[in-house]
């Protein structure tokens, strides 16, 4: 039950994100969204935020971001479009890799 509530509120964020993103896109002069794909590598949280090792979050967007929910606590690497947006930056899934897990000496 509690996967089914936290699954149900991840797609609603991944959505409401959308509908955000999509308006400020609309919004925003043309040109001002370019081509901008970037490699981030870094931890998976709860809100499907990514951390990377500097300390940097990109929230992670669009139709593929969902299958990170299994990947919570997981470093992963992403490959996809940096928005950025009154002051947040976001980051539309395009494909991603779960590093594998390192060994605990």
């Amino acid at each position: 039950m509690k996967r089914n509530v936290r699954s149900s509120m991840a797609v609603m964020l991944v959505f409401a994100t959308l509908a955000f993103l999509v308006t400020q896109v609309m919004a925003a002069p043309p040109g001002t969204f370019g081509s901008n794909t970037r490699v981030i590598t870094g931890k998976v949280t709860e809100n499907l935020t990514i951390v990377t090792d500097d300390g940097s979050e990109y929230t992670a967007i669009g139709s593929k971001a969902a299958g990170l929910m299994d990947n919570i606590g997981k470093e992963v690497e992403i490959r996809g479009n940096v928005v950025e947006s009154t002051g947040r930056r976001h980051l539309e899934v395009e494909e991603y890799t779960v590093s594998p897990m390192k060994t605990m000496k």
